[in-house]
């Protein structure tokens, strides 16, 4: 869903489930634009599912945060009821 989205917002296509190397392991971005070094997250509920997934969660990302990436997260629920929203979030992001 999100990447149609990307195609009509004209906004660059990215690496799909690429492979981040960090200190706490390799880790697969949803969406890794390698040109400005951002990794794009997209969230739903069935990933978090106990306290423990989420302070995981929080780790895996300070980690990847350390090897000096951006960041950029949405809902899986915005991209279906707010999606200008998340491209613009997305693009601020990619900007420079």
């Amino acid at each position: 869903m999100t990447a149609g989205y990307l195609v009509l917002a004209g906004l660059p296509t990215p690496v799909f489930q690429a492979p981040i190397k960090t200190s706490m392991g390799t880790f697969y971005a949803d969406f890794y634009w390698p040109a400005v070094r951002l990794i794009g997250e997209c969230d739903g509920a069935v990933k978090y599912t106990s306290t423990d997934s989420i302070l995981l969660e929080k780790e895996r990302e300070q980690s990847i945060r350390d090897e000096g990436y951006g960041f950029v997260r949405w809902l899986a629920k915005h991209i279906w009821t707010r999606p200008r929203e998340v491209m613009g979030r997305i693009e601020r992001a990619l900007l420079p």
